[in-house]
């Protein structure tokens, strides 16, 4: 069994901010380029960035002792 990280939330959460830009950097440099309605496109990224919090958070809660937030209070606090 993989041991879980002794990370403290600070760490965690730094963490889990530098995944999510960094994922949200590389969809970005490979999506198309064209017209962009502002609308359509903020409603994207909220999205995608929704989603990648969900992940981390999941990945976080499986893989960390300290991690006990819940995802309302993730997203407060990155």
């Amino acid at each position: 069994m993989k041991k879980k990280l002794d990370w403290n939330e600070e760490r965690i959460l730094e963490a889990i901010r530098a995944f999510v830009l960094e994922d949200c950097t590389t969809i970005k440099a490979i999506s198309k380029v064209g017209p962009i309605d502002a609308d359509l496109a903020k409603i994207s990224g909220d999205a995608m960035v929704d989603i990648l919090c969900i992940r981390y958070h999941n990945e976080a809660k499986r893989n960390c002792e300290n991690y006990n937030l819940t995802y309302e209070e993730l997203c407060k606090r990155i």
